[in-house]
């Protein structure tokens, strides 16, 4: 009912955590008053982690989603600044070439690889997370360097679809032993 809240406020919050006791206060800052909260967590969130490669310098990658549902972060690895309150694809340049850690936390329902043209950068699955996945329906699609090393497994309890979730991933190997 409080009427004198500010509208679009960008609150810098990088390695903060809020507790899901806050959580619904949070959101109804966020919508409808649009405010933004940049590189908070909440607490307790674990990351989905990729491991990927760049081999020229300046390089992009991209990490691609499908459809609505996202609100995440994102660390990519590098030293940069956390990326918070992305709704669809995030792109980053990695100014040096290598290997880099993504770690993926917030509302994240489907990692969309899909045949995309970096799908040969994943190395690898590091961590699953606590993600609330909905789908896997093409996800690593044509990924042919993947390689699971997660130990942990996903949360397939929200999961509709799974359908080629691997195809042509022609050098998966899983030593995470899910």
């Amino acid at each position: 009912g409080e009427t004198r809240i500010p509208t679009n406020i960008t609150l810098g919050a990088n390695g903060l955590t809020y507790s899901s006791i806050v959580e619904s206060s949070r959101e109804l800052l966020i919508s409808p008053n649009l405010w933004t909260f940049v590189g908070d967590a909440l607490a307790g969130s674990i990351p989905f982690i990729m491991r990927v490669e760049t081999t020229i310098a300046n390089e992009t990658f991209t990490v691609p989603t499908n459809g609505s549902g996202y609100l995440y972060t994102v660390n990519w690895g590098d030293g940069s600044a956390l990326e918070a309150g992305l709704l669809g694809n995030a792109s980053h340049e990695y100014a040096v070439a290598g290997e880099y850690n993504i770690e993926i936390t917030g509302e994240f329902p489907q990692i969309f690889i899909d045949n995309g043209p970096d799908k040969d950068k994943i190395l690898s699955i590091e961590q699953w997370g606590n993600i609330n996945w909905s789908t896997f329906q093409n996800s690593f699609l044509g990924c042919s360097n993947l390689v699971i090393n997660a130990t942990d497994t996903p949360n397939l309890s929200g999961v509709l679809f799974m359908g080629a979730m691997f195809s042509g991933a022609s050098s998966l190997v899983d030593n995470g032993g899910n």
